[in-house]
């Protein structure tokens, strides 16, 4: 007995601390010893165990789980020989630094936290900067670049990068800019000569129509297939026709009639498939029906390559040559007649005498 009292003071002198209780029940006479301040000696609460021989009391009734565990105590039950007649020995341990360390933990992690957070949008916008500024520049450069090129022809020159990725992109737009570019000047040389040599064509035609409208011939251009696209005024006073009657016709659909020899018109066609050259004299009939030989003289026309690209066909009215030469023919029967008249008549006459 003598020795627990001596375990009893030294347990009040050496483990009296602000935090920790002890509580010592002996079994004969039946007391405890309490040794700091032991809440769940002292109030109403629920036990559970942690691990082990580890237990927490918490506190009951309606409050905050934050402050429940705030007036919580951890504790312990030790064990005891019996022959020394103590039952129990618990210390207890209350929860309430546990809980202010873990939230002075907690707000030191929020800032550590926030701080990395911080450091980490910064890293993250220097590291999108770096790899967004060389697509900012190819960017820029591009679309500088396309108002160069309407203002004044020069190449996009697009910036070169230390990253091989952005280099290479660099690169490959640089080729297809200055590959763009040649076309972009080859297109503008051809409009250009296109635009010359229209018109020079223009010119041409123009002076070509005005010949063509002046002269007392009659001439009409058909295209590949022998299609009229165009007559003068030759044509027109020498037939009668407008130009409305002809365009979108073929000649001989126009100025054909009953007497029109049709072996003349085959010779014309074949000339027309076999893309040659023709002269000849056929009777056309003008638009009050009356007969006209012409003189036609067809040739295909060519562009710069070579191929066929229509017809032009000059009548020449030789109505009146062909009637000269009727009349000579008649002349000439009419002389020859005469003659054998003249003979028969002598021949007569000598035999008479």
């Amino acid at each position: 007995t003598e020795a627990i009292f001596k375990a009893e003071e030294f347990a009040r002198r050496r483990l009296k601390m602000q935090d920790l209780g002890i509580s010592i029940t002996y079994s004969e006479p039946v007391r405890r010893v309490q040794i700091g301040w032991i809440k769940q000696y002292s109030g109403t609460g629920d036990m559970s165990p942690v691990r082990g021989p580890l237990n927490i009391w918490k506190p009951s009734g309606n409050m905050p789980e934050v402050q429940r565990w705030s007036a919580a105590e951890y504790f312990i039950t030790l064990p005891v020989k019996v022959d020394m007649n103590i039952s129990e020995v618990v210390v207890t341990h209350i929860a309430a630094p546990i809980v202010k360390k873990l939230d002075e933990l907690r707000a030191q992690t929020l800032i550590a936290l926030t701080v990395l957070l911080v450091i980490a949008l910064a890293v993250c916008y220097f590291l999108t900067e770096a790899l967004v500024a060389p697509l900012r520049r190819l960017a820029l450069a591009g679309s500088d670049g396309q108002s160069n090129h309407r203002e004044d022809g020069h190449s996009i020159q697009y910036p070169r990068s230390p990253i091989r990725e952005y280099d290479d992109l660099a690169v490959a737009l640089q080729k297809t800019s200055d590959e763009a570019l040649e076309n972009i000047n080859a297109l503008k040389d051809m409009r250009n000569t296109l635009e010359l040599r229209v018109e020079q064509r223009t010119a041409e035609l123009f002076r070509l129509s005005t010949v063509a409208s002046q002269t007392h011939n009659g001439v009409l251009i058909m295209d590949t297939t022998g299609i009229i696209d165009w007559v003068n005024d030759g044509l027109l006073r020498m037939t009668g026709y407008s130009e409305k009657d002809y365009l979108g016709q073929y000649p001989a659909s126009v100025l054909s009639g009953k007497d029109t020899s049709k072996v003349t018109a085959r010779r014309m066609s074949e000339a027309l498939n076999d893309r040659n050259s023709f002269k000849e004299e056929i009777l056309y009939y003008t638009r009050e029906n009356e007969e006209i030989w012409v003189e036609v003289f067809c040739n295909p026309m060519t562009d710069d390559q070579g191929n066929l690209s229509g017809f032009i066909a000059i009548f020449n009215d030789v109505t009146q040559r062909r009637l000269d030469q009727l009349n000579l023919v008649k002349a000439r029967i009419e002389a020859e007649r005469s003659n054998e008249a003249k003979s028969l008549f002598l021949s007569t006459m000598s035999h008479e005498i």
